[in-house]
């Protein structure tokens, strides 16, 4: 902006200079110029860059967060993948305890029903004695 802003500025003088020597020169060296539209030209074009570059920077910014986000959406997928691992590696430790718990049941009911047979047995030993 500031370019067309002294490229104006050159140009009026340069014409201001023409105008004031112009009574050297047998016609008058006049030109009619919207100095006000020229600069409102200027100032929408201006205005209209900048919009259009600020789209682009947002864009750019968006852009720019997409390669985070899928490297943020990498790291989860691997921790979700970890913290699976690791409640695999849990639950097999259960069912081995589970199954380690359930053969000691078993074992200690049979000894029960050892030892109450064996009771039994010696119950009626002395109920036949009396």
């Amino acid at each position: 902006m500031e370019k067309s802003l002294f490229w104006l500025d050159c140009t009026l003088f340069l014409l201001l200079t023409g105008v004031a020597c112009a009574s050297d020169v047998d016609q008058p060296f006049s030109i009619y110029m919207d100095v006000r539209k020229t600069l409102d030209d200027s100032v929408q074009i201006a205005k209209s860059c900048e919009r259009k570059l600020s789209i682009m920077d947002s864009v750019l910014e968006i852009r720019g967060r997409g390669p985070e986000m899928s490297l943020n959406s990498f790291e989860n997928l691997e921790n979700l993948t970890e913290r699976i691992n690791s409640y695999g590696l849990k639950q097999n430790a259960l069912e081995n305890t589970i199954q380690s718990l359930t053969s000691q049941s078993k074992e200690t009911m049979n000894e029960l029903r050892a030892n109450i047979s064996k009771v039994l047995s010696t119950v009626a030993d002395l109920a036949s004695k009396m």
